[in-house]
């Protein structure tokens, strides 16, 4: 009788483990599911509206210099990045005071259909948000959302589906705004936050134009820390591109993206 409690133990305690690892360490290796896009609404970013914001920021910082750029950029980029991924307007004061000024207060389109019910897919879209970069005087364009349930979670580790796609949707007259992007960066986080890493990140287009739109491709995943503690890279997600001077004369209408497996 005691031969076959321990024999029972045993086989249960090698299972336990077993499971255990099959959870840490599988890939989920299934094949993607239903591809869920979502789209803002235009806004319009008016060319009148930008210059006439263009020159009360540069009469605003007129003389103004930066004791140390790189770090000022180091900054800002972060605070950008967090901003996108959580809608904090908390960190628009920081921003302002790094030199970087919004300007229109963006909406946000939460999607809590009776399809995203049945697929699993709460989220929350932000409109494309623009700032000035008092400066460098040159246009930063930010998108970004979060997810707001857990019900998508995969138990396992490594990749979800395919790669997560999002960016901002330009129309306007390309004849009239020929410049370049200077700098462009994007993430992908957990919900615990914008730095570590648990995170994918980017300096990198997959797409889009200088005229005003850009598109950001990067693969999302589960990753088990400890003996099971899960992160969504992908929880969270921002991007953004600086485009260099004269873009204030670009009349425009922007809609922001996200689109996921």
């Amino acid at each position: 009788m005691k031969k076959r409690f321990w024999l029972i133990f045993v086989v249960l305690a090698v299972l336990s483990v077993v499971g255990v690892l099959l959870l840490r360490f599988a890939s989920l290796g299934a094949p993607a599911g239903t591809q869920f896009s979502m789209d803002t609404a235009p806004e319009s970013v008016s060319a009148a509206d930008k210059l006439a914001f263009k020159t009360e920021i540069d009469n605003r910082m007129a003389g103004q210099i930066s004791a140390n750029e790189d770090a000022r950029l180091t900054k800002v980029e972060a605070l950008l990045l967090e901003y996108g991924c959580t809608g904090n307007a908390h960190l628009l004061p920081e921003l302002m005071k790094e030199g970087i000024y919004l300007l229109k207060q963006p909406g946000q389109h939460h999607v809590d259909t009776e399809y995203a019910l049945r697929n699993g897919v709460d989220i929350t879209v932000l409109s494309p948000v623009v700032f000035y970069d008092g400066y460098t005087q040159e246009w930063i364009v930010l998108c970004g959302g979060w997810w707001n349930s857990d019900r998508w979670k995969s138990p396992f580790a490594g990749e979800m589906g395919g790669r997560n796609r999002f960016g901002i949707t330009c129309v306007g007259d390309p004849e009239t705004y020929g410049s370049h992007v200077p700098y462009a960066a994007a993430g992908l986080w957990t919900a615990d936050g914008v730095t570590g890493d648990l995170r994918a990140y980017t300096n990198y287009r997959s797409g889009g134009d200088s005229a005003g739109s850009f598109d950001f491709e990067l693969q999302d995943h589960v990753v088990i820390t400890g003996l099971y503690d899960r992160h969504y890279v992908g929880e969270r997600w921002a991007g953004f591109c600086r485009f260099a001077p004269s873009y204030e004369t670009f009349e425009a209408a922007l809609s922001a993206y996200y689109i996921c497996d």
